[in-house]
């Protein structure tokens, strides 16, 4: 497994991931794979979707963004053997205390989005599938925002993301968001999206809102 595990002692990320629903991954990404990434995301941009509306499964909160769907992704080998290392698989399982799998939705099992226009934003929601693991490839400065937000017992608590950073969220239990660009800049993440073996998702619609025209 390439992503970078072996600096976390994996018992207390699972322990903060029972408290909160939410960690927060520091240098997740190796310096090599980052390179990568950012190598190969243009290449598949122009299959992108612009999207800028009010998504009313949630409130009608925001969606300003852009986004290649699973239509695009799982026709990369680059992204589809890291999606479905079991060796990731196996250590997501013992962080959240479920069993992991794969998600059955090849439309958002493996998501790009893109912030890069002032005031874009990823507006509150839960997501559909119960867990997120996130890869950030393109971050703005911290006076840019584009933070992750999340509610913890009432508490609004804020995420900033560098480049090569990641996070693992409970999505379907845990309010968040992205907050909007302050100014033209560029935040790029990878989204895997994981479901828990032997539990069935019914979809709301608001992926197939997002993420297909």
């Amino acid at each position: 497994m390439s992503f970078n595990f072996k600096q976390y002692d994996i018992n207390d990320l699972a322990k903060e991931f029972s408290n909160k629903k939410v960690i927060k991954l520091s240098g997740l990404l190796s310096k090599e794979d980052l390179i990568f990434f950012k190598r190969k995301i243009p290449e598949i941009m122009s299959y992108a979707l612009r999207k800028d509306f009010l998504m009313p499964q949630t409130s009608y909160t925001p969606r300003k963004m852009t986004v290649v769907n699973g239509s695009v992704t799982n026709n990369q080998a680059w992204l589809t053997t890291k999606y479905g290392n079991k060796e990731l698989i196996k250590t997501l399982t013992r962080i959240s205390g479920s069993k992991v799998r794969e998600c059955d939705n090849l439309i958002e099992n493996i998501i790009i989005t893109r912030l890069h226009k002032k005031n874009d934003t990823h507006g509150w929601h839960y997501d559909d599938y119960p867990f997120a693991l996130i890869l950030c490839i393109e971050s703005p400065r911290i006076k840019q925002g584009g933070f992750v937000e999340y509610i913890n017992k009432g508490k609004t608590k804020r995420i900033y993301l560098k480049e090569g950073d990641g996070y693992f969220m409970r999505t379907d239990l845990v309010h968040h968001r992205v907050t909007p660009l302050k100014d033209d800049c560029v935040r790029t993440i990878i989204n895997f999206t994981y479901a828990i073996a032997n539990t069935l998702v019914v979809p709301n619609g608001s992926a197939d809102l997002l993420l297909t025209n």
